[in-house]
């Protein structure tokens, strides 16, 4: 029986917009991967929704995330990832574009991972009456287990 369980956590995803919710996701998923001995898939996605990137960012249109601001989201996923997962060695990072829970469910299939680990939400209480929950979209779609952390 402890095997099975050990088995749903050698790939752990941990998506993360940098908010505390998320923080609080990436904490569960480190002391997951301590005690299994798992990989962690640290996940940060460029949301280009039409309506979104244009809310978020004015100047930004769906087709303009240019290469800049992915190396700037990759540089800072790395150093959140240093801060957060301090001495992880199974760490992999990865910075997507597209809407965030699509991008997520595809990661997590393509890489066939075993378990997300997900904050409860991370953007405005006005943000997910515009755009929906991530994390709800990502806990009805996902084909593995998702363990939803809640922020303090």
């Amino acid at each position: 029986m402890a095997r099975k369980t050990a088995s749903k956590f050698k790939k752990i995803l941990v998506p993360t917009d940098f908010t505390d919710a998320s923080i609080e996701a990436v904490k569960q998923a480190h002391e997951l991967a301590k005690q299994f001995k798992s990989t962690v898939h640290l996940v940060h996605v460029i949301n280009t929704k039409s309506e979104a990137a244009g809310f978020y960012q004015p100047h930004m249109s769906f087709n303009n995330i240019d290469k800049e601001y992915q190396a700037k989201a990759s540089d800072y996923i790395k150093k959140f990832a240093l801060k957060h997962l301090k001495g992880l060695k199974n760490l992999k990072t990865a910075v997507l574009k597209g809407e965030p829970y699509k991008q997520i469910i595809k990661y997590a299939n393509d890489n066939t991972v075993d378990s997300i680990v997900i904050g409860t939400h991370g953007k405005t209480k006005v943000d997910r009456l515009i755009f929906g929950s991530t994390t709800e979209r990502v806990m009805r779609k996902a084909s593995c287990p998702v363990i939803i952390v809640p922020s303090k």
